[in-house]
């Protein structure tokens, strides 16, 4: 009985530092966890809805985000790794941009691609090359979401939607 309770109290102390080691990026982010909708204001193109989804996976390890821009769908995953928020983002340009936190204070966060670590290249390849959450504070009920693509004729779209959320 007493070898129980020592091996309940060791993974009890072992599911606390799992919990600790969350960096403050990956804090930030379960603040959007749930449904949000707005519209995607696009400077290269026709404004168009956007719906996003987050979720919460493994475990709590990782955040998942869903998007649907007009009817095309695309993932983003959000995991820490030594201690850095990175995310990788499964684009309909038909690429995977891996990024990294840029930027962050108590009210958003900024990610920049990294683009050896994609095999991404400018000068052939076209891919969102920054993303920004801002207006992020826990219990919030919107916030903005911006992302930059760069294109391969090293022209720069810019996309930015007020989320709102809707559960």
């Amino acid at each position: 009985m007493k070898n129980f309770f020592l091996i309940a109290i060791t993974f009890s102390f072992m599911s606390l530092s799992h919990a600790a080691e969350k960096s403050s990026g990956f804090l930030q982010m379960q603040n959007v966890i749930g449904k949000w909708e707005g519209t995607l204001i696009r400077s290269a193109q026709e404004d168009i809805p956007i719906s996003l989804e987050y979720k919460m996976i493994s475990d709590g390890s990782a955040i998942v985000e869903h998007s649907n821009e007009d009817g095309i769908e695309m993932m983003t995953a959000f995991a820490d790794q030594s201690g850095e928020l990175l995310a990788t983002h499964y684009c309909a340009l038909g690429n995977q941009p891996k990024m990294t936190v840029s930027d962050s204070t108590d009210s958003s966060i900024s990610f920049s691609t990294n683009r050896k670590l994609s095999g991404l290249d400018p000068a052939n390849d076209s891919f969102v090359d920054t993303w920004t959450f801002s207006d992020l504070k826990k219990g919030t009920d919107q916030f903005t979401y911006t992302y930059t693509v760069l294109n391969s004729d090293n022209t720069v779209e810019t996309n930015s939607a007020v989320m709102r959320r809707t559960k």
